[in-house]
């Protein structure tokens, strides 16, 4: 029996067969494809690759190396910058992925704390803590960027002389920094104010540091050192021990701050010794009676006062007789004379009395001046006399006594 085939089922077949294939095909495809795409991806050993490295605490950059400088306008508002936030610079590849450890620097972790708890405080304008914070961060790990950070502070803070110490320690310290321009404006604009108060700043550096330093005769402290002097010439004298002693004669301006570098030169200089003249041989005199003292003016003068004294005492001598006979005088006229000559003597009596006391005082004050003035000069009379010595530069010859 021959049956007939039903016409459309082959070609629904085929149809079914062709999908199942696609499928197969794609899942193939994904299982793989991942196979291969890793053993690409997998490196080598020995090889290198920048994946690990990310994780290396070698990425963590102190964020004192990044300045609050760049945002030295928004200073004042007491907002730092974003430049505070610590950069990330590309990582060093390592030469294995076994070769793979921490690096921990406890000094660069220790600053990068004080620094932020340093940016935490300005911005609460809470700036003495914020300065103590940027200068043990500092002393940790030394950066020019904390001279600029703890100037800002001291500015804000209304500290013109502490502002303009570190501002110029700043430029010291980083001379080729970008912000120089700016840093040199605010260092003018402190320096006019320093000078309306009547000082300006001075500076002095010396190699090796640690030296005594004095400023007009006077220990100021140890260098470096920074302070404010009135302008004008001051002596500078630089002492350190096992090195010769420096001196400078500084003129400081006005209008500007100065620095005064001075290279120490090791060794010591011999102390200069003075010879001195041979001592004076001392003359021991014989006493003098005091009244050889007395000058002859002295003498005169007592005598004046002497002779007033006496001539006092014989006006009332005379008055007490004139007296004595206009009271037995019986006329009238007579004893009214009389009376009047008693009146003139009396007069003249109280005249040169109080003249014969006056110059009597007086001789006696001259009399004790002349006696103390001979004995002083006859006690340097007695340490004086013919002498003669010879020193490092010139001889002399002296003579001292009594005239």
């Amino acid at each position: 029996m021959r049956l007939a085939a039903r016409p459309g089922i082959m070609p629904g077949m085929q149809k079914q067969v062709t999908a199942w294939g696609a499928q197969l095909v794609i899942v193939c495809a994904l299982l793989f494809l991942p196979r291969v795409s890793a053993a690409q991806a997998t490196p080598a050993r020995g090889a290198p690759t920048t994946t690990p490295a990310a994780k290396t605490p070698a990425a963590k950059t102190p964020a004192a190396k990044t300045p609050v400088a760049k945002s030295a306008p928004q200073a004042k508002a007491g907002v730092p910058s974003k430049a505070a936030t610590p950069a990330k610079p590309t990582p060093t590849p390592p030469t294995s992925v076994d070769t793979i450890e921490p690096i921990i620097d406890p000094n660069r972790e220790a600053s990068r704390v004080m620094f932020e708890g340093g940016v935490k405080a300005y911005k609460d304008r809470r700036y003495d803590e914020a300065i103590e914070l940027f200068q043990r961060a500092n002393q940790i790990k030394p950066s020019a960027a904390f001279s600029f950070n703890i100037g800002i502070a001291y500015q804000d803070a209304g500290e013109i002389p502490q502002a303009l110490r570190y501002f110029r320690d700043y430029l010291r310290q980083d001379p080729g920094a970008a912000d120089r321009a700016e840093v040199s404006e605010r260092i003018r604009q402190l320096e006019a104010k320093l000078q309306v108060t009547g000082l300006q700043q001075l500076t002095v550096l010396t190699d090796p540091t640690g030296a005594a330093i004095l400023v007009d005769g006077e220990a100021v402290g140890a260098s470096p050192w920074t302070g404010e002097l009135k302008p004008g010439n001051h002596k500078l004298a630089v002492k350190l021990q096992g090195y010769r002693i420096e001196e400078r004669s500084i003129d400081l301006p006005a209008d500007r701050a100065i620095d005064v570098p001075i290279t120490l030169t090791y060794g010591t200089e011999a102390p200069k010794v003075e010879a001195k003249p041979a001592a004076l041989p001392k003359l021991h005199l014989p006493p003098v009676a005091w009244y050889r003292d007395v000058r002859p003016v002295t003498w005169g003068v007592l005598g004046v006062g002497v002779a007033a004294l006496g001539v006092a005492v014989m006006c009332d001598l005379s008055r007490g007789s004139a007296q004595a006979a206009a009271h037995d005088e019986p006329r009238n006229d007579v004893r009214a004379e009389l009376l009047d000559t008693v009146e003139t003597r009396r007069t003249w009596a109280d005249a040169f009395l109080l003249l014969g006391l006056g110059m009597t005082a007086t001789s006696g004050v001259l009399m004790f001046a002349d006696v103390a003035e001979q004995r002083h000069l006859r006690r340097q009379g007695e340490e004086s006399a013919w002498a003669f010595g010879c020193g490092s530069r010139s001889c002399s010859l002296r003579y001292a006594g009594t005239f």
